[in-house]
């Protein structure tokens, strides 16, 4: 039995051992990167403080809105005001530009903290 146990043992190590180096540096790399927790994660902050900066520069461009309503229908306000009753159709139309003139330094800090950011994960995920 003993005798037995000895080659077994020998053969499964050599099996295993085969197996084992299959993988080389690059391909053991790669796995270890795509299996990582913490590169989906550095991804996903440099996706949201990438969408954080875009709205920022949005919100420091001017904004135009166009607004408008028809109505139509009948007054019968009785003579009332000498006003005979007749068939209305008003139209209202607006339009709104909008533009920051001062927001406190609010934008402008936050484009630049952003974009500050941005460039220290892309160092990051470069260290890495």
């Amino acid at each position: 039995m003993r005798r037995l146990i000895l080659p077994l043992a020998t053969v499964t190590c050599l099996l295993t051992a085969s197996a084992a180096a299959g993988h080389d540096l690059g391909g053991a790399i790669g796995d270890s990167l795509a299996n990582a927790p913490a590169i989906p994660e550095t991804n996903a902050g440099k996706l949201e403080a990438k969408a954080r900066l875009d709205r920022a520069r949005v919100e420091n461009n001017p904004t135009l809105r166009f607004d408008s309503s028809y109505r139509a229908g009948r007054i019968d306000i009785g003579g009332l005001f000498g006003i005979v009753a007749g068939n209305v159709s008003p139209f209202a139309m607006q339009a709104t530009a909008e533009m920051p003139i001062y927001a406190g330094g609010r934008i402008p800090s936050v484009i630049k903290a952003e974009s500050k950011l941005l460039q220290a994960e892309g160092m990051q995920t470069a260290a890495v």
